[in-house]
């Protein structure tokens, strides 16, 4: 009977060992908690991935917030509060000033991560592979149907942005879109989009047309104004419109 519950022992000794092991490869030892910008992040794996655990005092100020693809080089890979025992206690994600938030690369987010964001009015995704959880008051805005990576027959869940942001040179990747927006019609816009990069060029700003001949000027342009029409059902709905903005290139 002893020997069997010695055995016994080994096994569990052996089993926990390798889940210690396993949690440390698989999910990366981190480092100490740090401020980048807008955001704390924990970084994973040598500083390969990153975590964004939470804003800072200067994120907390902010209406809007992008949340980036890399920093210091590491892929943000995750959004959110964690629990795992190995992993370091993380800080709420959110404050009362966050209006929207824009999503540009696939990543996970946390369960509840928006709970903590009162004045929260839209989440877009700008990669059309991220997946988004969000409170049910939270908008949601999926690349305008193009990239169509999600179940069609699930679009009527998501929004469509009505601002839409063109490389404009020829390029497959997400059907020519750069970035989206959502403002209400008739009113300005009042974020501007990080600048694109191409290659051998400079930016040049974002005009109306394709073929760049009058800009944007964020100051002063508002969107067309609301047009409402009378749906098959015999209710009054606003009728779509779709405002594109085409990059210049130099």
């Amino acid at each position: 009977m002893k020997k069997k519950l010695w055995k016994v022992w080994i096994v569990l000794i052996l089993a926990v060992t390798m889940f210690m092991l396993y949690c440390f490869a698989g999910c990366g030892i981190y480092t100490k908690e740090e401020e980048w910008g807008n955001f704390t992040v924990a970084f994973y794996k040598g500083r390969t991935t990153a975590y964004i655990t939470g804003l800072t005092a200067v994120g907390q100020q902010q209406r809007f917030i992008v949340i980036p693809k890399e920093i210091d080089g590491a892929k943000v890979v995750s959004l959110g509060k964690r629990t795992a025992l190995w992993e370091p206690a993380l800080r709420e994600w959110c404050s009362d000033s966050v209006e929207k938030i824009y999503v540009v690369s696939m990543l996970k987010m946390i369960s509840g991560t928006f709970d903590n964001c009162p004045n929260l009015l839209k989440a877009l995704s700008i990669y059309g592979g991220a997946a988004i959880n969000v409170p049910h008051y939270t908008e949601v805005y999926f690349l305008n149907y193009v990239y169509l990576t999600i179940n069609p027959t699930q679009l009527d869940d998501w929004g469509r942005a009505n601002v839409s942001y063109f490389y404009n040179y020829d390029i497959e990747e997400n059907y020519g879109y750069y970035w989206i927006d959502d403002w209400n019609y008739g009113s300005k816009i009042e974020f501007i989009p990080p600048e694109p990069e191409r290659e051998g060029y400079t930016f040049g700003g974002w005009y109306k047309e394709p073929e760049c001949i009058n800009k944007w000027d964020f100051e002063t342009d508002v969107l067309p104004e609301e047009r409402t029409e009378i749906n098959e059902e015999g209710e009054e709905e606003v009728v779509y419109q779709e405002t594109k903005l085409y990059a210049k290139w130099l």
